[in-house]
């Protein structure tokens, strides 16, 4: 229970160079964070979470950091569909 915190963190800038220009692939995407990483692999947060939310095949998940992923979906309406599905616990 230490290890969880719902403190902000800083938000991330990007400079305005070409190669952080990725706002397009990157408008269909999900950023998360786990609030406990000491009991939650987030590799098994990533297999999971598609098919809990029923996108599987529609998803591209990403681990970040030991903490923080991402995940990219295909389709606008499967973001929305997990959006609208919230909140998602995962391993207590």
């Amino acid at each position: 229970m230490k290890a969880m915190s719902l403190e902000d963190d800083k938000p991330i800038n990007l400079p305005d160079e070409p190669r952080f220009r990725v706002f397009e692939e990157n408008e269909c995407s999900l950023l998360g964070r786990l609030l406990n990483p000491e009991c939650q692999a987030i590799s098994r947060m990533i297999e999971e979470m598609p098919k809990h939310r029923r996108v599987v095949g529609r998803v591209r998940g990403i681990a970040l950091s030991r903490e923080k992923f991402q995940f990219i979906f295909k389709r606008e309406e499967d973001l929305q569909t997990v959006l609208n599905d919230r909140p998602w616990s995962f391993n207590h």
